[in-house]
């Protein structure tokens, strides 16, 4: 599932999180599904707020996070696909 560009990620309110010291941890209580997020993946789930898109969320990775060497738009892309699919954000346009 492709999102685009203008995509604005908004996080479902039934979703409930517990950050972690190396994460954090998601339940659906929809689903009754648990999904364990690393860093990289918690922080991008922190920024779908409903307002940030695709590329501002990019851009913040860029910012705080020096790990890559490549450019992050596939993995934040991937990332918030991965969401979408599993029914934790929605596109709040």
């Amino acid at each position: 599932m492709k999102i685009s560009a203008n995509f604005r990620p908004k996080k479902k309110k039934v979703i409930l999180e517990k950050e972690l010291e190396d994460g954090m941890v998601l339940y659906d209580p929809e689903s009754e599904k648990i999904y364990s997020l690393n860093n990289t993946a918690a922080y991008i789930w922190t920024l779908c707020d409903g307002e940030k898109t695709l590329h501002k969320i990019i851009d913040f990775i860029r910012k705080d996070f020096d790990e890559f060497e490549d450019a992050p738009e596939k993995l934040v892309a991937s990332t918030l696909e991965h969401f979408l699919k599993e029914g934790l954000i929605e596109n709040n346009k």
